[in-house]
């Protein structure tokens, strides 16, 4: 779609976008306005609205070494839990740690 928006309407687009609950693709795709341009105008007017977030746009968790007893290889390679969230796609070992989880999670939903 070729139709300029202002920051306000990009801003409702945001809302909108988010209460819908799909994907930004697939939200794009379905109202016929450009995935590229979406993400530019979200990346430009979050920048406008919080300076420190543009510096610092990556957020991590510590993650730290368990002290747990050797998995066996089924142990290591099952994933009976996963999450797809905003195009990330998580797969979550049976033995993960709760909050560790809880902290990459919560990382997850602030950055989205």
């Amino acid at each position: 779609m070729s139709t300029k928006f202002t920051d306000d309407e990009w801003l409702l687009i945001f809302q909108q976008r988010t209460q819908s609950g799909l994907s930004v693709r697939k939200w794009c795709d379905s109202n016929q306005i450009s995935y590229d341009k979406y993400k530019y105008w979200e990346k430009k007017l979050l920048r406008r609205s919080n300076p420190e977030r543009a510096v610092s746009p990556m957020d991590f968790v510590e993650l730290p070494q368990a002290l747990l007893p050797p998995l066996s290889l089924e142990q290591e390679q099952s994933y009976p839990f996963e999450l797809s969230f905003h195009g990330l796609h998580l797969k979550i070992a049976s033995h993960a740690q709760l909050s560790q989880l809880a902290g990459i999670l919560k990382i997850l939903q602030a950055s989205c």
